[in-house]
């Protein structure tokens, strides 16, 4: 009776009505934001062979100066990925990965509406 006071355990027994055992909670919710981020990048790297034309259309008509902001747009996301992935990394592994997930998907929820 006892190995069912921890929930790990009672998750890991735990099976469907089938008799398949159960997905633990946390798998789940890996393969769902596994899914999200998947998906979330796919759409906007399928937006990436039109990004020449968008900045031709704000201006830079010449192909010196497309091909220099296409570059800056193109490193840009890398560079701050580079810069801010230890800053946040240390952030969560002082305050904890849930609050720091939180605050990833407020400020996207923020941020991708001003993108257009």
């Amino acid at each position: 009776m006892e190995k069912y006071l921890d929930p790990r355990l009672a998750v890991s027994e735990a099976h469907h009505a089938s008799g398949r055992p159960l997905m633990p909670a946390w798998k789940k919710n890996l393969v769902l934001v596994w899914l999200s981020q998947f998906f979330g990048l796919t759409g906007f790297w399928f937006a990436m062979p039109f990004i020449p034309y968008y900045v031709q259309a704000l201006g830079a008509t010449e192909a010196g100066e497309r091909n220099m902001w296409v570059t800056i747009y193109s490193v840009a996301g890398y560079a701050s990925v580079a810069i801010f992935s230890p800053i946040w990394g240390s952030a969560a592994d002082r305050y904890g990965r849930k609050i720091m997930l939180l605050r990833a998907n407020f400020c996207n929820a923020a941020i991708i509406p001003f993108m257009g």
